[in-house]
């Protein structure tokens, strides 16, 4: 706790945690403490002279600073020449205003409406009672937090005919009996205002949101067409409401000729929607003018003679010049401008959060890094229906409080409110309501109670000034158990998409793919259904069978649309080009955030449907383009097709073989097509693709060809090379083939040929070296050194050059070197030593010899 200035009074509170304060000179002073004192009380805040009636820049006309300059103030006991007065005569009724010249109608109008429920006045008034301090204390809402504001009872008053005896009467508003609310609440709106001459002119929902801290929808009708409904449901709810006449297409003189004023507040005390014998359906609105006379003179005017005894007694019509009046609902469109309407709820609690938005981005500006929007979590611990309102500072109160800001308004303010549902992965956010607006209270509301629960509110302000970043987000609940937090950058990253998509699943018209043959897959786009700004295009797909579709968006117009991460990198050229693939019972979302309130698109489709494998290899023997291997003069049972599917081609390669391998390579000129699995390293035209094919008997693979870009041309040109060899199983097999198709080489001693052979074959990508010895008693032991070019031997180190045989009588032996590459030549230079032992007598022996093979090729072109 403070003490003020003079030392002597506790200050509760200067500035409320969470930013700047907008009105630092609004201390809240320790009424109690300043009432106990029990000597009068003086406000150094707002003190009585005339820097508190004008501004030392006045806009007053010379009659009116002539006129205030008159003025003084006095208290109420000189002010009513009476020791008895209070804060309330009896009982409220709004008949206790009488607006003076201020020129603060919208205020007064105000007052008069909320005192239709004297209740609701009261609540305002934290001091209810009068007292010999002169102290008084009122709660008010400013800029969506609420401050208690403190003042004295010095009013400024003027000569004339007072209550009672007294030759004052207030300067400003009046009463008709000594009681002091009225001059309290304009006292203390001049004191937030800094002078009373800064209250002059403005608007009852400035005042309502003030007076009450209850959200405020403001009607313009000049863009609304009907809203009866809106207005007798607000009279039915006990709502607060608040009109302004005046038309452009009527001059001040038109409205006096028919008793109404213009650019005047008046209070919209009752709303009739009744059927009568006479007239049918009949529609009237009751009003009060706040000066407390000057009357409509129109069509159930006080006057008119549409009045017949029964409506008069079922209306309880009077008669009076007391600025009380009934129109008709269509007059009353014709020259009143706008609606205002005050949603209190007696009862309701209040709670807010103060956010700064410095690091958000300007309007227009690229939101790409950063969220452009803040979340905040709102916690409902038990049931109740809720508002959730997002609060700017009003013009009125920046301009007067900070250097340099004649230039500030509101910005356009976007809300999305979600329900978090952690256990649903299907729809973890549920969408529930939006809005949007460039006013300076924006409110969701819930139509019905909510359940208890987490609640998440997006809420993005397109600033369009820099002076002022701060907002606050208040709530408004028949509950008192809620908790408002601002979420984390990192915290519900996926909100916005999420429930986006389920507005789309609520409210979008849908369009499915029947044409595609898939009437169970959907796109629904639009850019007003999400009633926040963000546009959308979004895709689901609940096909019965494993379908995914494809579709490219290719927008050729995007003005003041921003597309957001995942798909903001798509833009090509100037075009940004979009392609969403939905796997079954998947679904997906483009969503497109506007810039600037003057937004449009132009969009084109390129859909595919792309099936399981399974649905094209039913098709493939029928309709695709098949080709059948020749190889060496004969015709093999292997096979390839080719068939144009949803994205691209589709290719089946099958070997119907018993007993023949096939090996091929592959090789495409590719046009806006690439590889399945493939991502080409960079611009090229054609590009490049390789596919190496080894198939089995009986064995089948799938290769594809899949666009890249649905909206430019494709095709191919391909080339290919292949070998087919047979296969064998067995050893016996083996030794039966080399010994058939294979080179024998006799080893000798001496001159005479010895029983021990090796036989050399190339079969099947290797060359098989089969050592026999029939010799009886010889064991032989030989080792092979050899030049490898694209070989292996097998069962040897990578790298070997040699390999060693020890073959003893009547025994075999076999060696293998293998192909590395198959579809590249290899050869070979070898030389050998070996010896024969007979008991213990070695033989040595070297010889050498080269090998190598010939490849089968095949080229063919389509």
């Amino acid at each position: 706790m403070q003490k003020s200035q003079a030392g002597s009074i506790p200050i509760i509170s200067t500035t409320k945690p969470g930013g700047r304060d907008l009105l630092p000179h609004l201390k809240e002073l320790d009424y109690n403490f300043i009432i106990q004192k029990n000597t009068p009380f003086i406000d150094s805040d707002f003190p009585a002279n005339s820097s508190s009636l004008s501004n030392r820049n006045t806009k007053l006309n010379y009659i009116q600073q002539n006129q205030w300059s008159q003025f003084r103030w006095a208290r109420p006991q000189e002010l009513f020449d009476s020791e008895t007065f209070s804060i309330f005569f009896e009982d409220i009724s709004p008949n206790d205003i009488l607006q003076g010249d201020l020129g603060n109608c919208y205020f007064l109008s105000a007052l008069s409406a909320i005192a239709e429920f004297p209740q609701r006045i009261k609540d305002i008034f934290a001091v209810q009672e009068s007292n010999s301090s002169g102290c008084y204390a009122v709660k008010i809402c400013l800029n969506g937090e609420f401050k208690t504001i403190v003042i004295d009872d010095m009013f400024p008053c003027a000569d004339g005919d007072g209550l009672g005896n007294s030759e004052l009467t207030p300067a400003f508003s009046k009463t008709k009996n000594k009681e002091l609310w009225v001059l309290i609440l304009e006292k203390v709106w001049a004191k937030i205002n800094h002078t009373y001459e800064n209250t002059i002119t403005g608007f009852a929902s400035e005042a309502f949101r003030c007076l009450t801290g209850a959200p405020v929808e403001f009607h313009n009708h000049d863009y609304i067409e009907d809203i009866w409904d809106q207005i007798v449901e607000a009279d039915q709810r006990n709502y607060i409401i608040c009109t302004s006449a005046g038309k452009t297409n009527l001059s001040d003189e038109d409205y006096n000729k028919i008793g109404l004023v213009s650019d005047h507040a008046y209070a919209v005390i009752q709303a009739v929607d009744i059927q009568t014998q006479e007239y049918g359906r009949l529609k009237l609105l009751k009003l009060r003018n706040p000066w407390g006379h000057k009357e409509w003179m129109g069509d159930w005017s006080d006057k008119s003679s549409k009045w017949t005894d029964e409506l008069r007694k079922k209306l309880e019509f009077v008669d009076a010049d007391d600025g009380v009046f009934f129109i008709s609902y269509q007059d009353y469109m014709n020259y009143y401008r706008s609606t205002t309407i005050c949603k209190v709820h007696d009862g309701f609690h209040h709670n807010s959060i103060k956010i700064d938005s410095a690091n958000k981005p300007m309007a227009g500006q690229s939101s790409i890094g950063a969220r452009p929007y803040d979340l905040i979590k709102i916690t409902l611990k038990e049931k109740g229906k809720i508002f959730a309102t997002v609060v700017q500072p009003t013009k009125r109160f920046v301009a007067q409080n900070l250097k340099g800001s004649e230039n500030y308004d509101t910005s356009f303010v976007k809300i999305i409110l979600g329900r978090y549902n952690e256990e649903n992965f299907a729809e973890m956010f549920t969408f529930l309501e939006s809005k949007c607006s460039n006013y300076d209270n924006v409110t969701v509301e819930s139509k019905d109670e909510y359940e208890p629960g987490e609640y998440i509110l997006l809420v993005e302000i397109d600033w369009r000034q820099d002076i002022y970043k701060e907002y606050v987000l208040q709530s408004y609940a028949s509950t008192d158990q809620v908790e408002l937090s601002l979420l984390g950058e990192n915290e519900h990253p996926n909100f916005l998409e999420e429930v986006l998509k389920s507005c789309a699943r609520q409210k979008t018209q849908r369009k499915n793919f029947e044409d595609k043959g898939e009437p169970d897959a959907f796109r629904a786009i639009s850019i007003t259904d999400s009633g926040a700004e963000y546009g959308y295009i979004y895709y689901q797909n609940d096909t019965k069978q494993e379908t995914t579709m494809q579709e490219t968006c290719l927008f050729h117009k995007l003005e003041n649309f921003e597309v957001l991460p995942p798909y903001d990198k798509a833009q090509k050229g100037g075009n940004y080009q979009i392609t969403v693939n939905i796997t079954p019972n998947q679904n997906a979302i483009i969503i497109l955030r506007r810039t600037d309130r003057q937004a449009s698109y132009g969009v084109s489709y390129f859909t595919s449907v792309v099936y399981p494998d399974d649905y094209y290899l039913n098709q493939v023997y029928d309709k695709a383009k098949v080709q059948r291997i020749n190889y060496q003069g004969e015709d093999k049972d292997i096979y390839f097709y080719s068939l144009l599917f949803g994205v691209g081609y589709f290719w089946l390669f099958e070997n119907k073989s018993a007993s023949t391998q096939f090996e091929a390579k592959f090789n495409f000129e590719l046009t806006n097509l690439c590889s399945e699995g493939e991502t080409p390293s960079g611009p090229s035209d054609p590009l490049l693709s390789t596919w190496d094919i080894n198939l089995q008997p009986g064995e089948v693979k799938i290769k594809k060809l899949v666009m890249l870009d649905p909206v430019q041309p494709w095709g191919y040109k391909f080339s290919y090379s292949f070998k087919c060899f047979e296969i064998v199983t067995t050893e016996e097999d083996i030794i039966r083939t080399v010994k058939q198709f294979g080179q024998v080489k006799r080893f000798k001693y001496g001159s005479t040929d010895q029983d021990m052979t090796y036989t050399v074959h190339f079969f099947n990508e290797q060359y098989i070296f089969l050592f026999e010895n029939k010799e009886k008693k010889k064991l032989f032991k030989s080792t092979f050194n050899f030049e490898l070019t694209n070989l292996r031997i097998q069962d040897e180190p990578d790298g070997a050059t040699s390999f060693k045989v020890d073959v003893q009588p009547g025994q075999r032996a076999i060696r293998k070197i293998s192909r590395v590459d198959p579809m590249i030549e290899s050869k070979y230079k070898c030389s050998y030593s070996y010896q024969f032992t007979t008991s213990k007598v070695e033989i040595n022996i070297d010889d050498a010899e080269l090998g190598q093979d010939i490849d089968q090729y095949r080229d063919e072109k389509v």
